[in-house]
């Protein structure tokens, strides 16, 4: 316990070394934590689903289609009946829309847009998840069973708790169902978003009629429940030729083959780009960790070196090794104790924010509740600490047995101590070098992604999500409804242009389509994304027309369909052609008449994929075709309140179409920067792990030179004494300078390599190809160094020989 007290002294001694220590390893410790207990909390599943282990998603491909066959989890409805069918009465086969659908629900407290799915009739039973009240669909239900199912928590938070829910009639996109079921708590299906559940016989009364007909019908996701009866490999070759047969699958007018697999739902559910930079940030951390370590070695090796005398006595006079072991260590064990405190205090405070600050990037499985540091991850953390504290006693006991020699008691040669010393400085530098350039490379991805062309200026754009649901159609459709709210909001302040389109850039949700060109026979087909938009949308966003026009009033229902394409539509259907005047004709999942002109080309917009190239995109009038969900664009002057306008908006929407709600409100600026925010997050944490790694190094290299220049000080004052000048001396150290920062920053980017060559394979949106982040990486650490070093190097020179040569070595 004595021991212990000294080294309490000892510390306190030296307060700003030790607060630094103390600062690095515990915020390196709770790092470990942190990513530790996000990764726990992001992979964990609701204990309400209890098969969630056995869940097997069935993925459905063209045979030889690239890509990642894993999220291919798409089926259409003929597709879904063509494997039931294939699979037989022994092997259920269910089906639900993991990306819940939007629809308007009408509650006691007024109508919300809610996230609903759509699932077969087996679903809840193929889950072994029973409703707690009410018994749940039928299980025959034919097309126009019109039954709901209510999560736990919305019937807590939309109804009160209504012990008399079951019966009563919930109107959804303005058509009534009835409440069959709600659910136990924690439960929100397979996609963890959901408060609604519709069957899907029921698909067509809220959507459009045709929506179970047709391959381009209604995209689901088809799942097995894995038990000894499922197949496995090999034996989803017969299935895949059924249903290869029932869809007549046909890509360049030939027809081709599918492929069928299985992925666990458990694997599929982490969105890729999370998971890889969530591991990315775990071996960022891990390096860390190891830098703390060392940085912890040097500072025993340094604290060694000041009391070798004292050792030296300690042993001559007959201490034991232990009694040697605690006087060597115990200031290392007392930091390693309050850095773990501090790193327990720091990752609780930050796991306690984290689904506040980010919340959006994490879904909502991840909550504070599911963050709470327990037990067993302090027991981690201490395991950590002692085989930290291990390897230090380790060190620290051979240094005690070189204590035992007379000649550290007369204070000898210690040139052994700082070997090992530079060793280590050099090794942490690497490490540092090497996360540093992981920091510039995560650095420059996130750059790249907010530099990406949008092909549309989102400055000063508001928009927001308006539905038209079937039942709440007015006379003169859709586009008619759009028509007077895009007039009525006119009268927003600051409303300078104003437009509407089915989907937006950045946000996604736009269909996809083949379009087909007139006189090919309909054997050619080009895909292509679909949007419905107004002549005034273009202006509002700010997208150039190349050529042509954009629409306008004459383009009604009844006069001829027109078209507008994007420049990759041109750039890969029409390359030799002039693209207007072009005949087209669009499937869009029901029989269409006719084709459409191409009367304009557009600049090419973003779309959720940063990295991929523009996708070809179709634009038809909305007043010739539109969906019942639809966006509204509002251009506003500079300086607008948004909260002024989105409050004008909902008056003036409630005063024109009292039944339609307005949600989704946003700019579309947030919309962009709610794309980046995974890179930006995902590179500002690196670059915090390796502003503090850099830190820890300089201290290191700061303490290693601080040792070489206090044992170098006879020499310095014998070299004073013969004549050298102060420009020699300093030029001779930094050429010493230099060579280590330099073999330690070459060493530092060849691990950089390989540790970019591991980071790429998490994250591999980096480009590491390119030579500059070396060269950055290069100066950088050396001129770390350099700044290191320049304290101790002008104390060293600025000492008088004589106090030097009394002072000895």
């Amino acid at each position: 316990m004595r021991e212990f007290q000294f080294a309490l002294r000892r510390l306190l001694r030296h307060p700003w070394s030790s607060a630094a220590m103390l600062i690095g390893m515990g915020l390196s410790f709770a790092m470990v934590i942190t990513t530790g207990a996000l990764s726990r909390a992001l992979l964990a599943v609701p204990d309400a689903l209890p098969t969630a282990d056995r869940v097997q998603l069935v993925t459905l491909a063209p045979e030889g289609s690239a890509g990642d066959p894993s999220r291919r989890t798409v089926w259409s409805y003929p597709a879904y009946q063509a494997l039931q069918a294939a699979m037989g009465p022994t092997q259920s086969v269910e089906a639900v829309t993991l990306k819940p659908i939007s629809l308007t629900v009408a509650t006691p407290g007024g109508s919300v847009r809610a996230p609903v799915e759509i699932v077969s009739p087996g679903y809840f039973q193929a889950l072994s998840v029973a409703p707690e009240r009410g018994p749940g669909f039928s299980t025959s239900a034919a097309i126009g069973t019109q039954e709901l199912v209510i999560s736990a928590l919305e019937w807590q938070r939309r109804f009160a708790g209504n012990p008399n829910i079951i019966g009563q009639s919930v109107l959804v996109q303005g058509v009534p169902f009835i409440v069959v079921g709600v659910l136990p708590a924690g439960f929100r299906g397979l996609s963890e978003q959901a408060d609604y559940w519709l069957p899907m016989a029921a698909a067509p009364a809220v959507t459009f009629p045709s929506r179970l007909k047709g391959a381009q019908s209604f995209w689901h996701s088809v799942f097995i429940v894995d038990d000894q009866t499922s197949p496995h490999a090999a034996q989803w070759q017969a299935p895949a030729k059924a249903v290869g047969a029932a869809i007549n699958l046909q890509q360049a007018g030939r027809p081709v083959g599918v492929q069928i697999a299985t992925v666990s739902w458990r694997q599929w559910r982490l969105d890729p780009s999370l998971h890889s930079a969530l591991r990315a940030l775990k071996l960022c951390s891990q390096i860390m960790l190891a830098i703390v370590t060392l940085n912890l070695g040097m500072v025993g090796l340094a604290r060694l070196s000041s009391r070798r005398r004292e050792l030296g006595i300690l042993a001559a006079v007959g201490a034991t090794a232990w009694r040697l072991m605690l006087a060597t260590t115990g200031e290392l064990l007392l930091l390693l104790c309050a850095g773990l405190l501090l790193a327990w205090t720091i990752a609780g405070i930050v796991l306690a924010q984290l689904p506040v600050w980010f919340g959006n990037l994490l879904g909502s499985s991840v909550t504070p509740a599911s963050l709470a540091l327990d037990l067993p991850q302090l027991l981690n953390v201490g395991l950590i600490g002692l085989l930290v504290a291990a390897l230090l006693i380790a060190l620290a006991g051979g240094l005690g047995q070189l204590a035992r020699t007379a000649e550290l008691v007369r204070g000898g040669d210690n040139r052994p101590v700082q070997r090992w010393h530079s060793w280590i400085a050099g090794i942490q530098f690497a490490l540092a070098s090497a996360l540093t350039l992981a920091a510039v490379l995560a650095a420059g991805l996130a750059w790249r992604s907010v530099q990406t062309p949008l092909g549309f200026d989102p400055e000063n754009v508001l928009s927001a999500q308006i539905s038209v649901p079937a039942a709440l159609r007015p006379a003169d459709g859709t586009a008619g409804a759009m028509m007077r709210i895009e007039s009525a909001f006119q009268q927003a302040p600051g409303a300078k242009a104003i437009g509407a389109a089915g989907c937006l850039p950045v946000q996604g949700g736009c269909d996809f389509v083949n379009v087909t060109p007139a006189g090919s026979g309909q054997t050619t087909e080009w895909p292509a994304g679909l949007n419905q938009i107004d002549g005034a949308y273009l202006d509002a966003m700010g997208i150039r027309v190349f050529s042509g026009r954009s629409f306008n009033t004459a383009d009604r229902a009844d006069s001829q369909p027109v078209a507008i394409v994007n420049r990759s539509f041109v750039d890969r259907y029409l390359p030799a052609a002039n693209a207007l005047g072009q005949q087209v004709s669009v499937s869009v999942g029901w029989p269409e008449s006719g084709s459409a002109e191409i009367v304009g080309v557009v600049d090419d917009t973003l779309g959720t994929d940063l990295d991929a190239d523009p996708e070809p995109m179709i634009y038809l009038p909305m007043a010739q075709m539109a969906y019942d969900d639809n966006f509204v664009v509002i251009k506003l002057e500079p300086g607008t309140d948004v909260l002024t306008v989105s409050t004008s908006l909902e008056k003036l929407l409630a005063r024109t179409e009292p039944n339609l709600a307005l949600f989704d409100v946003t700019t579309m600026s947030q919309r962009f920067a709610n794309l980046t925010e995974r890179r930006r997050i995902a590179a500002l944490l690196v670059l915090t792990i390796t502003v503090l790694a850099v830190l820890l190094a300089a201290v290191g290299v700061f303490a290693t030179f601080s040792l070489n220049m206090a044992q170098r000080r006879k020499e310095l004052a014998v070299r004073f004494a013969l004549g050298a000048r102060v420009r020699d001396l300093r030029q001779l150290i930094v050429r010493q300078v230099l060579r280590f920062a330099s073999v330690s920053a070459l060493l530092g980017l060849g691990l950089g390599a390989l540790f970019a060559n591991r980071l790429a394979a998490q994250l591999p949106m980096l480009d590491q190809q390119v030579p500059t982040p070396y060269l950055l990486v290069l100066l950088i650490m050396t001129v770390t160094t350099v700044l290191a070093v320049w304290v101790p190097t002008r104390q060293a020179l600025r000492a008088e020989p004589t106090e030097a040569l009394k002072a000895g070595g």
